[in-house]
């Protein structure tokens, strides 16, 4: 599924912590970060997950850095990552980057 946040200010954090409550897991897409390698929509979602105490395991990607595109292989890597931890308990970074060069 897609939750689309379209107002930032004031965040909508408890409707959002409730929707995602019944998942198991959740990829956080972020636009920007701040200067503590943190992205700053990941960091209020999570808060308002753990508030409401839910088990949904969530992983924050940073993506479009630099004008680089989010591809349809992209978005299919971050499900193949969130498939893989859950079904068969992997270890992920929980705090990623899509499409930057190394």
């Amino acid at each position: 599924g897609l939750l689309k946040i379209r107002v930032f200010r004031p965040f909508p954090g408890e409707e959002i912590a409730k929707a995602l409550a019944h998942t198991k897991a959740v990829a956080i897409l972020d636009r920007s970060e701040d200067s503590e390698q943190a992205a700053v929509l990941s960091q209020q979602v999570k808060e308002h997950l753990y508030d409401i105490q839910a088990t949904t395991k969530a992983v924050s990607y940073i993506y479009g850095l630099g004008g680089r595109d989010y591809t349809v292989d992209s978005a299919k890597g971050v499900f193949a990552q969130l498939e893989d931890m859950i079904e068969n308990g992997a270890e992920i970074p929980q705090y990623q980057y899509i499409g930057l060069r190394q």
